[in-house]
């Protein structure tokens, strides 16, 4: 028994040792495992604090400029003696560990989207970046990122947007103004020069008559401005004697511009003082523009005698719009019209039409106005149609006595609606001026652009100079009533304006008129095309251009369209659009981002366009540009 048992322990220790040796394996290699993973956790972290260190020293570098991250290659990051992150070319094997930056072109497929290169379109504004660390030999053993940077850091914004700013550009039929503190416009194509302006001179009145005679006529002859029914003639009585019938005669004309076969004609039994005679006509009849007519005055009964008013020069013009009458005239017969003097003195009548409109010469009056110290005479007047240029101006003018002013007479422009004097200068000086009545011409320096609906004043002033030396001017005048102020120059548009205290107070009358004139030029329709070109953005290092932006007015029928253009020797600039091509536009004045810009220099070219009655406004222009 007792061998037997001895026997069966043995076995018994053999087989437990054997167990605890698999047991012993079994701990070991789990230690052994345990201690290798920790170490490659371990590792892992370490390569991902390296790779996250090298990506923020790369965004830190860029900042400094983006010139430090714009070549491709191969990099790694240090700190320099500055105590400042730098790129170094290659990886940097430290530690167990290998680092390297790799700096590559990004491309897009729009403006949006970023594809892999060579696919797409090279971003100059964006670069993709590969940061790798790795250890050991496995292809476990490496951590990396890729991320993309981007030019948008410590932007800034060139704006034009001043009229000084736009000056500075190149324009081609378009102009500046600063309407609202700076824009660029369609210019205004320049119609060929007119000269407007009351041409018609009164220097002297005069009364033709006495004719208490049967066989003494007198005749006004005229030319008819316009194809109308005539209803009314009328002249102006300037005095009458005693009693007695005339018959007032609407003639044909006849031989040699004399009164030829009757038309139609009114009575007229003589009465009251110096007035307009108007008088219905007992038969209405229609003229014919450009047809000469003749208003024969003859004495049927009585013995009364009647006077009426001419003016002195004869001028073969109608003053409402100066218009030529060659045959206008008065014309005097001794013998009952069988022959007629031709007595070259300006007529004085007026025609009413069954439409109620008028024609003819309703000037009956003439006075002289001084202009010497603070008495300032001249024409306020109002522009009509559309903006123009006015070129100069002319008076007719004489001075009071022999003896010369003290002083040059002065022309002013004045802008009534602004109150601001456009111009002034100098007319005529004393010894170019005499006794007798001249035009003189004074030609505008600046060329002042008169606006539509605006009301001028255009007058002669001459300080120091007294009264007894003043310089005159001749006023004509007309009844005060509606009908014969219409008919004066442009009827109540053009106005006699004196001042007696230097222009600080006007007085107008809408009855009188001065002889005077101007010449201007009608700014016409809008061109229909015109390009600005802005002046230079410049840089003494490479910049990214990120985005330009504009903003402005397009009426109905007009638009601007954009193209840009950057390089690095201010000379040579290819102006293109959005597919980097010159047939292509930025259309739309929101930021307009680009796909490919970059360099030293910048500038932008708007093309503003019109159909002609309106202008496209640019109020402001510029770049969004990163360093």
């Amino acid at each position: 028994m007792p061998n037997k048992n001895h026997g069966q322990l043995l076995i018994e220790l053999i087989i437990a040792f054997a167990v605890l040796s698999l047991i012993l394996v079994a701990i070991v290699g789990g230690f052994i495992s345990t201690r290798e993973g920790r170490f490659s956790s371990s590792q892992a972290i370490l390569a991902e604090g390296l790779l996250q260190e090298q990506i923020e020293a790369l965004r830190s570098i860029k900042e400094r400029g983006w010139n430090e991250v714009s070549i491709n290659d191969i990099y790694h990051a240090e700190i320099d003696q500055n105590w400042q992150w730098v790129l170094k070319p290659g990886e940097l094997d430290k530690g167990g560990f290998k680092t390297k930056i790799t700096i590559d072109d990004s491309c897009r497929s729009d403006l949006t989207t970023i594809v892999d290169c060579p696919s797409g379109t090279k971003d100059p504004l964006t670069k993709k970046v590969s940061a790798l660390v790795s250890w050991g030999s496995s292809s476990n053993d490496t951590v990396e990122k890729v991320i993309y940077l981007t030019r948008y850091l410590k932007n800034d914004r060139w704006i034009q947007t001043t009229q000084a700013e736009f000056d500075l550009g190149t324009k081609t039929n378009v102009e500046t103004a600063s309407s609202s503190g700076g824009e660029v416009v369609l210019s205004k194509i320049l119609a060929a020069p007119q000269t407007s302006g009351n041409q018609f001179t009164n220097t002297s009145l005069g009364n033709i008559g006495n004719f208490g005679r049967s066989n003494y006529w007198p005749s006004i002859r005229f030319t008819a401005q316009s194809t109308k029914n005539l209803r009314q003639v009328s002249f102006y009585q300037a005095s009458r004697t005693g009693t007695g019938t005339f018959r007032v005669e609407v003639r044909a004309n006849g031989p040699n511009n004399t009164p030829g076969s009757v038309l139609t004609y009114a009575n007229y039994s003589i009465s009251g003082n110096a007035r307009w005679i108007e008088l219905n006509l007992t038969t209405q009849i229609n003229i014919t523009q450009g047809q000469i007519y003749h208003i024969t005055i003859r004495r049927t009964s009585g013995t009364g005698t009647l006077n009426i008013r001419y003016t002195n020069p004869l001028n073969h013009l109608i003053p409402y719009d100066n218009a030529p009458d060659a045959y206008s005239n008065l014309l005097f017969t001794l013998d009952s019209g069988a022959s007629w003097l031709t007595l070259n003195y300006q007529p004085v009548y007026f025609l009413r039409f069954t439409d109620s409109t008028y024609e003819g010469n309703p000037l009956h009056l003439f006075s002289t106005s001084y202009v010497y110290g603070t008495n300032f005479v001249g024409e306020q007047f109002l522009v009509t149609g559309e903006d123009k240029k006015i070129l100069s101006a002319s008076f007719y003018a004489s001075q009071r006595s022999t003896s010369e002013p003290q002083n040059n007479l002065f022309v002013t422009l004045y802008d009534v609606t602004n109150r601001s004097v456009l111009e002034s200068g100098i007319l005529a000086t004393p010894s170019q001026v005499t006794i007798n009545y001249s035009w003189f011409t004074y030609t505008f320096t600046t060329q002042p652009t008169l606006r539509a609906g605006n009301n001028y004043i255009l007058y002669l002033s001459s300080p120091s100079t007294t009264s007894a030396r003043a310089y005159t001017q001749t006023v004509q005048s007309t009844q005060n009533s509606q009908n014969y102020i219409g008919r004066t120059f442009d009827g109540a548009n053009s106005i006699y304006a004196a001042s007696s205290n230097g222009g600080t107070v006007w007085n107008t009358v809408n009855y009188s008129d001065i002889p005077f004139r101007y010449t201007t030029q009608s700014l016409g329709n809008y061109a229909t095309s015109g390009t600005f070109e802005s002046q230079s953005l410049s840089s003494t290092a490479s910049l990214g251009f990120n985005y330009t932006s504009w903003l402005g007015q397009t009426p109905a029928g007009t638009a601007i369209r954009f193209q840009t253009a950057a390089n690095k020797d201010n000379l040579t600039w290819n102006f293109v659009g959005p597919d980097g091509t010159t047939g292509t536009f930025y259309n739309q004045a929101s930021a307009i981002h680009f796909k490919s810009a970059e360099g030293q220099f910048f500038r932008f070219k708007a093309f503003l366009s019109s159909d002609g009655t309106a202008t496209p406004i640019l109020e402001e222009a510029g770049v969004n540009w990163s360093p």
